[in-house]
């Protein structure tokens, strides 16, 4: 999905190389669960101490559906797949620019309705679980892998 055919103003969010736009693989519903890592010690006779240990998991989960008569075709979550297969980081940035970290994808759920000849899904069903990856542990392993890759 290149942003010159579907045009960049279109893009909801980019993960990695794969964009999500309201052309093709758009989602409807995006939620994030942010959490926050806390110790307790009991205290007798009154109530717990608490120590606050750093953020926990951060994770976003993204609902949507694919038309592929419409637009992109039957292989945009087969894309997905195997973008979370590379078992590495993928840079997240929002559709307005906002460069919001590096993610994993941990689950790919997929369903398929409405089917024409040969079997073919006029419309499917995705939710994608991902994790934020940290920020601060890492980077010089992915910095590495990147500047390789383009050749630096």
């Amino acid at each position: 999905m290149d942003g010159q055919i579907y045009g960049t103003s279109l893009t909801m969010m980019k993960l990695g190389t794969f964009r999500f736009c309201i052309y093709t693989a758009a989602y409807q519903e995006l939620n994030r669960t942010t959490n926050y890592e806390w110790s307790e010690q009991a205290v007798f006779g009154d109530w717990d101490n608490l120590q606050y240990l750093g953020p926990g998991e951060d994770s976003k989960i993204l609902t949507g559906v694919v038309y592929p008569e419409f637009k992109g075709g039957t292989g945009q979550i087969d894309d997905l797949r195997n973008l979370a297969s590379e078992g590495v980081p993928h840079l997240l940035i929002s559709g307005t620019g906002k460069i919001l970290g590096y993610w994993v994808i941990k689950s790919i759920v997929e369903g398929q309705s409405f089917f024409a000849a040969l079997g073919m899904p006029r419309r499917q069903e995705f939710t994608i679980n991902m994790r934020k990856y940290s920020d601060k542990t890492g980077q010089l392993g992915l910095i590495a892998s990147f500047t390789n890759a383009i050749g630096v």
